[in-house]
Parts: C-alpha cells; sequence; structure tokens
C-alpha cells in the first residue's frame, strides 16, 4: 500500500504541476490574444459551473468514501449496491444541472455584467461548458471506481491528458485565428474537448481495473440513497462555503466592478488557487488510505501518516508562499504586466491564510475518513457567509473595493482552517493538537523564515542578484525552494521519513534522475550553507576548499573525508564543493579560500576525472596547495592506461604544492620514478584515524566478514587486474562454498549500494540468501567499525573494507583488483596476504585464512601496533600541515 500511496502523491503533484505551469503560460497569451474583457468573461464562466458542480461533487465524495470502506471490509455485495444506487442519483443531478444551466444561459446577459459585443458568444459559452459537466455527471461513477482502489494515478494521468489537450488547441487556434471570429464559442469547444477526453480515459480504465463489475437495478437499494445524499448534504456545505469565499467573490466583483476588474481580481486568485490544486487536492489521495485505516481501527498508522504527510506538506509550501509573498509585485509585472499591479497587493493578502492552511489540509481528510462532517460542515458555511458579509462591507462601506474582498477571504479562511479544523480533527482522531502543530509546522516554518530571510538579505546587498525577467525568477524560486528542501530533508526528516523519500525517489526510472539531481545539487547546496555558517562562527579558522570523491555514498570515501576533517578541525574549516552559494559569496567578497587540500583516496594519475582535480590545484587565487595522504595511480596497470602528458601535468602540479603527502611506500616510489622533485611524506591511509584499542582477544568462533563489490569505475567495466568480473565473482563464491562447508559463519560487508545490489545478486544466483547475512548499515563508519570487529577474520576486496577491518583489529586479506591494495598492504608489511583477482584461487585464500586463524593474536598485535604509528604520523601531519599556515600565501619548494 506504501507504494501505491506514494505513487499516487507522485501523480498527483506531477498533474498539479502540469496544471501550473500550463495556467501561467495561458493566462497572459488569453489575456494578450482576447483582452481583459473577454478573458474575465471566461473566468466568470468557469466560476458559475462550480457551483454547479456542488452537487455532483458532494455525491462523488460521498459515495467514494461509502465505496472505499466497503471493500476495505470486503464487502462486495455494498459495494455494488452503493455504486448501482448512486447511479440513479447522478441520473437525476444530470437532468437538473442541465436544465438550469440552459435556462441561465438565456438570460446570461440579464444576470451579469457582459459587453454588448460578447453577449450571444458568452451565453454560447455558458451552454457549451455547463453540457461539458453534463456529460461528466454520469461518469462520476467509474471515477468513484478507481477513487475507492486507490488508483489516483490512473485518474491524474486522465486530468493530464485533459489539461494537455485544452492548452494545446488554446495555443494552436488563438495564435491562427484572429480574435474577431468568435473566440468566446471556439473556447467553449476547446473546454468541451478536455472533458470529453478525460472522461472517455477514466471510462476506459475502470474496466480494466474492476473487469467484472456489473451494475444492475437488481442492486438499488433506497437505505444506500438514504446514506450516500446525508453524507452528501454536508459534504455540500463545505463545497459551498469554499465558493462563497473565491467563486462568490468573482461574480458579486463582475456585478459591481465589471469584466475588467473580474480579471484582475481573478488574476490575484490564480497563484493561489493553483498551489490549492497542487497541494491540497493532492492531499486527497490520502482519503481512501485514512479511510481504509479507520475501517481497520489502526490508528497507530492514521497518526503516523497524519504527521509525516502534514509535516512534508510543510516542508513543501512554507517557503513557497512565503517567497511568493515577498516577490509578488516582481510576479504579477514580469507575468502579466503593469496593468495588473493591482494584483500583486491582493495576491498578498490571499498567500497570508495559505502559509498555515495547506500544510494542515490534511486535517480534512481525517474528518472525512470518520464520516463527522456535520459539524465541521455547519461552521464551513457559517464562516463563509459571514465572509461574504463582511466582504461586502470592507467593499462598499469603508470603500476598500477589491481589498476588502480579499482581507475578509483570509480572516475567514484562517479562522477556520487554522484554528477549527485542526483542534476539531485531533480530538476526533484523539491525537495531541500541540504535539501535531510542533512537528507538522512550526519547525518547517522557523527555518522557512532562516532561508527566505537569507535570501532577502542577500538580495538586498546584491544589486546584480535584481530579477530582470520571468527566467530570473523562475531560476531564483528554484534555487531558494532546493536550498530549502536540502536544508530540510537534512535537519526535519527523520531516518524513517528519509527513508519513505528514499522509496519515492526508487518509483521509476524517471525518478532517478530526480535523485541524481539532488545528489548533485541539493546535497551540495545543503553542504555550502554549512561551510557558510561556520564562517561566522569560526572566522579566525583558514577557509580550506577539501578535493575527494566524496557525497555517493561509498563508505571508504566517505571514511577518508571525515577522518582528513577530524585532523584538521582545529585550524582548517573544510568545504567539500565549491557551489553556486559559495562562488556567490567569493564573487559577493564575502568569503575567499586559502587553501586547497587534495585528500585520501586513489586521486592522483587518476584519468577518470584529472581535469576537475588538476583545475582546482592550480587556481591562482588559493595560495597554499596540500596533498593530504592520497594514493596514486600505478602507471602500469594495464586496465586502466595512464597518458604521458597526464602524468608531466600531475607531476608539474605536485611540485608547485607546499605539502606533500602519499598513502604507502608504492605511491611515493611512483612519484618518485616520475621525477617529482617536492620532498614525498608517507604518512599511511588518513582512515587510519579510527584505528582502535585491542580491548580483549577474539573469541575464534569462526566468523568471517568478506565484502566483493562493483569495479565499474564510472567510465568502464572490469577496472581490476584480469579484467574478468564475472570469472573472479564465480572464484570467489566457490570460496564461500567451502567456507560455508568448513563450518565458517558469513557475513557480506558492502561498501555503497551498488555492492549490496551485486552481493544480493550473487545469493540469490547461488540460493545462499537465507545462509549468509548482509551488513547494511555501511553508511555510517562507527558502526561498520563495531561489526568488523566482532569477525575473527576478514576477506575483502574493495580497499576500505580491509582498511577499516585493520582499524577493528580483525585481521585480513586483501583481493586486489587495483594496485592501490598492494599500496596498502606493503603499508603494514602483510603483503603476504594479498592476493590478486586474477591470481585467485579458492583453496589458496583457503590456506590464507587458516593461517589468519592460527595466528590470530600474534597478528592483530603488530597490526595494531603500526596503524598506530600511522595515526601517530598522521597527527604529526596534520601539525605540520597547521605551522605552513604562516607561509600560506607563498609556494614552497
Amino acid at each position: 500500500m506504501k507504494n501505491q500511496i506514494v505513487k499516487n502523491i507522485f501523480s498527483n503533484y506531477f498533474a498539479n504541476f502540469l496544471q501550473m505551469g500550463l495556467g501561467i503560460m495561458i493566462v497572459p497569451f488569453l489575456i494578450h490574444k482576447l483582452g481583459k474583457n473577454t478573458f474575465g468573461i471566461i473566468v466568470l464562466v468557469e466560476t458559475l459551473i462550480g457551483f454547479f458542480e456542488i452537487m455532483a461533487t458532494s455525491v462523488r465524495v460521498s459515495l467514494s468514501r461509502y465505496v472505499t470502506f466497503s471493500l476495505s471490509q470486503n464487502n462486495k455485495q455494498d459495494f455494488l449496491e452503493y455504486l448501482s444506487s448512486g447511479r440513479y442519483i447522478l441520473f437525476l443531478v444530470t437532468g437538473f444541472v442541465f436544465i438550469i444551466g440552459s435556462l441561465l444561459s438565456l438570460y446570461f446577459q440579464k444576470v451579469f455584467q457582459v459587453p454588448a459585443n460578447l453577449v450571444g458568444q458568452s451565453k454560447v459559452l455558458f451552454f457549451i461548458i455547463n453540457l461539458s459537466f453534463v456529460f461528466t455527471i454520469p461518469n462520476i461513477i467509474y471515477w468513484s471506481i478507481l477513487y475507492a482502489k486507490q488508483r489516483f494515478d490512473l485518474i491524474n494521468t486522465a486530468f493530464s491528458m485533459g489539461i494537455i489537450l485544452r492548452a494545446f488547441f488554446i495555443f494552436l487556434i488563438f495564435s491562427l485565428v484572429p480574435a474577431s471570429y468568435n473566440p468566446l464559442i471556439i473556447y467553449g469547444f476547446i473546454y468541451l474537448s478536455m472533458k470529453l477526453m478525460e472522461n472517455f480515459l477514466v471510462y476506459r480504465w475502470h474496466k480494466s481495473v474492476v473487469p467484472d463489475i456489473v451494475l444492475s437495478l437488481s442492486y438499488f437499494r433506497f437505505d444506500r440513497i438514504k446514506h450516500i445524499l446525508s453524507f452528501s448534504a454536508y459534504s455540500s456545505l463545505t463545497s459551498i462555503a469554499f465558493l462563497l469565499y473565491e467563486n462568490t467573490a468573482i461574480i458579486l466583483v463582475n456585478i459591481l466592478y465589471g469584466p475588467a476588474v473580474n480579471a484582475i481580481y481573478a488574476v490575484s486568485l490564480k497563484i493561489p488557487t493553483m498551489l490549492k490544486n497542487l497541494f491540497a487536492r493532492a492531499t486527497w489521495t490520502l482519503n481512501p488510505t485514512i479511510t481504509d485505516l479507520v475501517a481497520k481501527n489502526d490508528n497507530e498508522r492514521i497518526e503516523s501518516l497524519f504527521f509525516v504527510y502534514s509535516r512534508a506538506i510543510s516542508i513543501a509550501t512554507i517557503p513557497l508562499c512565503l517567497w511568493l509573498f515577498f516577490m509578488a509585485n516582481k510576479i504579477i509585472t514580469l507575468w502579466v504586466g503593469k496593468d495588473f499591479i493591482q494584483a500583486a497587493y491582493l495576491l498578498m493578502i490571499h498567500l497570508v491564510p495559505l502559509v498555515i492552511i495547506l500544510p494542515l489540509e490534511a486535517v480534512n481528510c481525517i474528518v472525512n475518513a470518520h464520516a463527522k462532517v456535520k459539524v465541521p460542515s455547519q461552521m464551513s458555511l457559517l464562516a463563509a457567509v459571514c465572509n461574504v458579509i463582511l466582504g461586502m462591507v470592507l467593499a462598499k462601506v469603508f470603500s476598500l473595493g477589491l481589498y476588502g474582498f480579499a482581507i475578509s477571504a483570509a480572516f475567514f479562511t484562517l479562522l477556520y482552517s487554522a484554528v477549527f479544523m485542526p483542534y476539531y480533527s485531533c480530538k476526533l482522531a484523539g491525537i495531541s493538537l500541540k504535539k501535531y502543530l510542533l512537528n507538522a509546522f512550526v519547525q518547517p516554518f522557523l527555518l522557512a523564515v532562516l532561508v527566505v530571510g537569507g535570501y532577502l538579505v542577500l538580495n538586498a546587498l546584491t544589486p546584480w542578484m535584481h530579477t530582470t525577467s520571468l527566467r530570473h525568477l523562475a531560476f531564483e524560486s528554484c534555487f531558494l525552494l532546493m536550498v530549502y528542501y536540502s536544508c530540510a530533508y537534512h535537519l526535519l526528516l527523520n531516518p524513517e521519513e528519509k527513508e519513505l523519500v528514499h522509496g519515492f525517489l526508487k518509483l521509476d526510472v524517471k525518478a532517478q534522475w530526480f535523485k541524481g539531481i539532488y545528489l548533485r545539487f541539493g546535497k551540495n547546496i545543503f553542504n555550502d550553507l554549512k561551510f557558510i555558517i561556520s564562517c561566522m562562527f569560526y572566522p579566525w579558522k583558514t577557509k580550506a576548499l577539501y578535493i575527494g570523491y566524496t557525497g555517493y555514498g561509498n563508505l571508504g570515501d566517505e571514511a577518508l573525508r571525515e577522518s582528513i576533517f577530524q585532523l584538521l578541525k582545529p585550524t582548517f574549516l573544510l568545504s567539500e564543493s565549491e557551489g553556486f552559494l559559495i562562488r556567490l559569496c567569493i564573487k559577493s567578497g564575502l568569503l575567499k579560500f586559502k587553501t586547497v587540500i587534495l585528500g585520501g583516496g586513489t586521486l592522483i594519475l587518476n584519468t577518470l576525472f584529472p581535469s576537475s582535480l588538476l583545475h582546482k590545484m592550480t587556481k591562482p587565487n588559493i595560495p597554499q596547495k596540500i596533498v593530504f595522504g592520497t594514493g596514486v595511480v600505478n602507471p602500469l596497470f594495464p586496465e586502466n592506461p595512464i597518458k604521458e602528458e597526464d602524468i608531466k601535468e600531475w607531476v608539474g602540479t605536485l611540485d608547485n604544492v607546499c605539502y606533500l603527502s602519499v598513502r604507502g611506500p608504492l605511491s611515493a616510489q611512483i612519484l618518485k620514478e616520475k621525477n617529482v622533485q617536492k620532498p614525498i611524506h608517507i604518512i599511511g591511509d588518513p582512515a587510519f584515524y579510527f584505528i582502535r584499542d585491542i580491548k580483549s582477544g577474539k573469541s575464534k568462533t569462526k566468523r568471517m566478514g568478506v565484502n566483493i563489490g562493483n569495479t565499474k569505475s564510472g567510465v568502464a567495466d572490469g577496472v581490476m587486474w584480469g579484467g574478468n568480473e564475472e570469472q573472479f565473482l564465480r572464484e570467489f563464491i566457490s570460496f564461500i562454498k567451502l567456507m560455508l562447508n568448513e563450518g565458517w559463519v558469513i557475513d557480506f560487508i558492502p561498501m555503497c549500494k551498488e555492492d549490496e545490489g551485486l552481493i544480493k545478486r550473487l545469493l540469490i544466483e547461488n540460493r545462499l540468501q537465507h545462509k549468509i547475512g548482509i551488513f547494511t548499515s555501511y553508511n555510517s563508519t562507527k558502526k561498520t567499525l563495531d561489526r568488523l570487529e566482532k569477525f575473527d577474520v576478514f576477506v575483502g576486496e574493495k580497499l576500505h573494507s580491509v582498511i577499516l577491518s585493520y582499524c577493528a583489529n580483525t585481521p585480513a586479506i586483501m583481493l586486489e583488483y587495483r594496485p592501490k591494495c598492494r599500496d596498502f598492504m606493503a603499508s603494514i608489511d602483510m603483503e603476504q596476504f594479498n592476493i590478486r583477482t586474477d591470481e585467485f584461487k579458492a583453496s589458496k585464500v583457503k590456506d590464507l585464512v587458516e593461517e589468519l586463524y592460527i595466528n590470530l593474536e600474534d597478528i592483530r598485535i603488530k597490526t595494531n601496533g603500526v596503524c598506530k604509528v600511522y595515526k601517530n604520523e598522521l597527527i604529526r601531519a596534520s601539525k605540520h600541515v597547521t605551522e605552513l599556515k604562516q607561509n600560506e600565501y607563498h609556494y614552497t619548494s
């Protein structure tokens, strides 16, 4: 069910984003092509249809609630009775709407202000749009079926296809046809085509979802009619209240001031309406789920879903509403022109209640699921009537005009949606209101104030950032939201909620693209913010740019970063990236890097990303360059050849650094052979920083940890000795089976997500998934060390799986897939336990394991002493680097 919920929410947001994006383009297009008066009539007609929709919508909501409840209790008889009975109600509504709509179309100009040249077209437009709705009403039964089966993905796809068709015809026809060719009638037929498309798709898809459903008169029950109409009556009160807040204002504005002024008020409502469609309507997708949980009396899951979703909506909407509030003037001017500037101030008023009510929209789902709609409906209608009265008083008596309607709507919306409904729904569900508001609203609101406020201050201090175009405005909004969402992900979400986000990102291939965007930009933005804030609190520390292969979920690279950051923490503030925020601060003169540090990892002579590394290492505006415990690629490694010009470029760069240190003796030897003149220090792998004390002897229970991983390097597969990963894996599985037969208990320790996937595949293919465990907390250095400490011996392919094993005082055998592995084993004098992947034999590695096991404690004492020597060397190197601060503006030879 969780995946379907996420899929429903995602599809709903997609549909609403699509509607919002197309709406932003269509509104100025229609105003420009048709004029204020014609656009105002279109808005008025679509608003009037909203009142007709009350009857059909209330029946749909009621019907959907009862059929969902019946399905949750596996009561097919009730399910069919509600659908069959509801269909006859919809037939009656269809006839009523057609008759009333046809009569109103005849007398349209007598009720509303319509320019003389548009009277005939207005009548026809209203008739066609009313006819579109008439065609939709009988089809509501099929919408309800998809609703009950929680297939909002299909509902939203149908909706999306309809609005795409409408947008296509609007841009095509009104670009070709002159405005004098009955534009209102043309628009009416475009609207009709949209509705026909939506209903055709829903009708077809309901057959695939419930192929065996048969609705007939035999299932008709008067008591079901009573249930549906009873719920519909109170549900319709809420719908009427909603219409009285917005639609009535548009009608009154037309009657009082005419269609041109109506267009201004409609434009001011467009963005708030889009936000409501985007977020409030998306919340409706929870209705069947919460109804299902209420039917099962699963209060714990109701509260969990209620809290998680509300906080997610808070994170999504609060910064957006605040930013729109402060940028309203620019938005309206760039969007529809200065003639609509009054709409900007109206927009600000409309946005005030949205900051609070959108995050709390899920309260309506609780009320609907419990079918306790009577009191909320009555309160909603009362507030709406008061809103109309106060709006008229402020507009006419106090001469506030359009502002009077907007202020009144904002006040009563807040009173009902932000005060009454949260209290009522929390009481109904037995949830603490204080706890709900604190978690769901207050924390995201405070973070949004901090981020948006910081942006406004920065905008005021840097004139070149001032918005000059709609494209610039869109870029600013996307960037600001990315900053906030990145911070919210790290600061506000708990681990369970982060897992839900990860699950959402795994829904399909396109979602992986969004995940990549986050990893590329979102995380960098968060790290940039942390670094900038740290600079404010520690201005005396040297600002340094750290170069390392981080941010990709590989424990080895993350452990290196963590160790180097800890070693240099007393003196340096290190940034993992030079992202947009940092570049912005540098350009503004607020920040300057004085040091660049090439960190751990096999980065020197690495041809996979030399340009980015060398570019940062040769920056003329950063005077001090440091190489700290970095590994060197072996040029003789046949699977990863290095060009001579790349070697020369690296040698020239390294000769100009302030301090050059490498991971092991083989790295130092390679640099000397390439004529690097700079003194080379061997300080060990920075991960030696995590070496632990030996507290007690091993239990010797034949527990073994193992690691293998994906040898892809981003541009090529099988970058390993022998170049044949599949052959190596087959021999490795033979080794695993051999050790299992010898009575060993084996656990896999992945270093990254790709390793885990490879391991799972191998275990399933060889039917070993129930015999061997997989450690999954590899994103934590501490937890990985804790697990490694429990093994007697370890056999690993990935370099830092073995390094961390020795740090946990568990002797290990290195499966050398690249020369860097031998470099490490040579540094701790354990080369006899290093075996290349192209020389791997199950029996040979078994003999090495037995040798380790026999001499376990002697080897532990030996390697622990060597590792501690390197840790001390790392500490001395960090102190030496600190002393270089005195010469930070000079290169040393």
